[in-house]
């Protein structure tokens, strides 16, 4: 396997239980809000290492496969975004606000969060299928 895509996992495995953790305290709660503005440079370290490190070479990693590039490539330019709206909502919002704009904001924020966790997730499930089938196996061996 890939050693690209091992650490694409084990970064995809951090953000999925620091998304489980605020899920758990509640979005809509302060705690779990607290623990998304706590965790503020983790999560942006995240994707600055998703989009600087992990996709650039899983796209290479991923032109044996049509479809999984073409894959790879959209869901690249979704972090890219995503980033984006990251770093956007932290300027916005440096601390916790006691408002209905924030709640929104977070709210959509954490679904987007959430979204991305499952993405990543399928993008790290085509990777395992498409190196275990028969194509890439004739290729590489």
């Amino acid at each position: 396997m890939d050693t690209h895509l091992l650490e694409f996992n084990v970064a995809r495995n951090e953000l999925s239980q620091l998304v489980g953790k605020i899920r758990g305290l509640g979005f809509k709660e302060e705690c779990g809000q607290k623990v998304m503005m706590d965790e503020k440079n983790a999560l942006l370290a995240h994707f600055m290492r998703l989009n600087r490190d992990y996709c650039p070479r899983l796209v290479e990693s991923s032109k044996f496969n049509v479809t999984l590039h073409q894959t790879m490539k959209i869901f690249w330019a979704d972090m890219q975004i995503l980033t984006d709206e990251l770093h956007q909502f932290f300027v916005f919002y440096p601390e916790i606000e006691h408002s209905i704009e924030f709640s929104q904001a977070v709210g959509g924020l954490y679904a987007r969060l959430a979204h991305c966790v499952g993405k990543q997730k399928m993008i790290a499930e085509m990777f395992v299928s498409a190196f275990e089938s028969p194509l890439y196996l004739a290729k590489s061996g």
